[in-house]
């Protein structure tokens, strides 16, 4: 396969490109510094310098020419401004929006609530299924979302309320703040095996999700939410309450808010 990951220095995607290329796939990195095309390399990555702030969408689309894949995990990182939030973490991930219509799933693995709210609501105006992939707490949970655009499936940000409603514990409080008033942006604090663990099962999510499409039950899985621990936090508020380090725990889909922007039709 030939993939391309926007964002492609992060710390996920450079995981992601070890990964894939040491599998045989063929994998390419956009960067916008040319000083970060040495560990893209020592990844087993091409790099590719392309600015997404300042690209238009149609520069975006000449790189990723060709890919079977794209893998959308750019993001401003900690102490940025509130304008780059916006063009990074939004702005970055609209350039896309044209090649939705030729996607079969949308797949994201930016731990930014910005951007990950962002690719979700453009998978969902496109009809597509997103999986969204991160680590949550300081490093302590890991977990995958699968966003259906189905009838009685919420987006990312209906599942937050829901769960906020509910009295579980909300790893996000900051999700549907205006850019540069949330809460400052930690960085990683999960250790490298971790993220793999978490990169792995996003990507069986994806398989299977294709697979079950095309007619293959035997893939279908038990949830449309999973969450991993990576640190046992029995204290925390359900459904976090995960007991056992390495403990999987599936969800079913929460339905979509009356009024919300990105389930109700436009």
């Amino acid at each position: 396969m030939k993939v391309v990951i926007a964002g492609g220095h992060g710390k996920i995607a450079l995981l992601l490109e070890q990964l894939l290329s040491r599998r045989g796939d063929v994998v390419t990195g956009l960067i916008r510094n040319p000083a970060q095309a040495e560990a893209l390399e020592k990844a087993g990555a091409q790099a590719r310098l392309v600015d997404l702030e300042k690209a238009t969408g149609d520069e975006v689309a000449r790189h990723l020419t060709g890919a079977d894949a794209v893998v959308f995990a750019a993001g401003a990182g900690p102490g940025s401004s509130a304008g780059r939030k916006d063009s990074v973490d939004r702005g970055a991930a609209i350039h896309i929006r044209a090649l939705l219509a030729g996607t079969d799933l949308v797949v994201c693995t930016a731990d930014g609530v910005a951007v990950r709210r962002v690719t979700g609501h453009l998978a969902r105006r496109a009809g597509l299924t997103a999986v969204l992939a991160c680590v949550l707490e300081d490093g302590a949970l890991g977990e995958i979302l699968r966003l259906r655009p189905w009838p009685g499936h919420g987006c990312l940000t209906c599942r937050r309320h829901n769960l906020a409603e509910a009295g579980g514990l909300d790893p996000e409080p900051a999700l549907d703040a205006g850019y540069g008033t949330g809460t400052p942006h930690r960085p990683m604090t999960a250790v490298g095996s971790d993220l793999h663990l978490i990169a792995h099962l996003a990507a069986k999510t994806a398989v299977a999700t294709l697979l079950e499409r095309a007619g293959h039950p035997d893939q279908r899985l038990p949830g449309e939410h999973a969450l991993f621990g990576l640190r046992r936090q029995p204290d925390w508020a359900p459904p976090f309450d995960l007991g056992h380090t390495a403990e999987l725990r599936w969800l079913p889909a929460t339905p979509p808010r009356s009024g919300c922007p990105t389930c109700e039709a436009p």
